[in-house]
């Protein structure tokens, strides 16, 4: 969980996969959004899929805004609140339909206060209350699949995936677009992805190295898959800052 207060207008910027499912609370100020030919998009505060790479929405403000985010694996968001998680991809949904009448006592709770970690608790308090409902139930093989591939960085392949599970890669297909709303190849490159930018942030560039670490041919096989998530020249990238991307990206 996240709670960013953002003093001033927020600066046009470009949001990214970040292997996540995501609810927002939105406590001051509208922030907004644009497609990549620059239309408004139909975004407030709410759940959020899985952004698809080169899809260009950006985000902004036109003043301070105030917000609380949380990031949910996917699997885990499926287990706490069912339905297909594909459902929420490229999209924003409005939290009571999610949450249900629960979604106006947590605004409630949260506008009652400006204290961030009085802002936080109450989210904590309500999802432990979810998990505490679904404690007794064991994580599906795809929940455990999913952190499988997390510990490896995104580095595996699907048919060790579909073995690992007892599944043909049809089924794992199908189970995948489920519980986590990606196919796994798509989604082993979204972690992977993550976990390259974390090292580009880190060192504030990308070499040669990086690129074996990470399991790519080469740099310029590495360099072609983070201009397609993140839009353009990641060397141009790497010395900016993105508050909304860097705090939800490689973490």
């Amino acid at each position: 969980m996240a709670h960013m207060h953002f003093l001033g207008p927020l600066p046009p910027e470009q949001l990214a996969p970040d292997s996540y499912i995501k609810l927002s609370f939105i406590m001051e100020g509208v922030p907004r959004y644009f497609d990549g030919d620059g239309a408004a998009m139909d975004w407030h505060d709410g759940v959020s899929g899985h952004v698809p790479p080169r899809k260009g929405i950006v985000a902004t403000s036109d003043g301070p805004v105030r917000c609380l985010m949380v990031n949910f694996y996917p699997s885990a968001f499926h287990r706490l609140f069912g339905g297909s998680v594909g459902r929420f991809n490229g999209l924003m949904v409005p939290p009571e339909q999610v949450l249900g009448t629960d979604a106006a006592m947590l605004y409630s709770r949260l506008r009652a206060t400006r204290e961030p970690l009085v802002a936080l608790d109450a989210v904590k308090d309500h999802l432990v209350r979810l998990v505490a409902e679904k404690a007794s139930e064991p994580p599906s093989v795809i929940a455990q699949l999913e952190r499988y591939i997390r510990d490896r960085q995104g580095m595996v392949m699907v048919h060790k995936l579909a073995l690992l599970a007892g599944l043909s890669e049809r089924q794992l297909q199908r189970r995948f677009r489920e519980e986590i709303g990606l196919s796994p190849k798509a989604f082993c490159s979204v972690v992977r992805f993550n976990q390259v930018y974390s090292e580009m942030k880190r060192r504030n560039k990308l070499d040669l190295d990086v690129a074996i670490a990470y399991g790519y041919f080469d740099e310029s096989h590495m360099l072609k898959d983070l201009s397609h998530f993140l839009g353009r020249s990641p060397k141009r990238f790497a010395s900016l800052v993105r508050p909304m991307v860097d705090l939800n990206l490689g973490h």
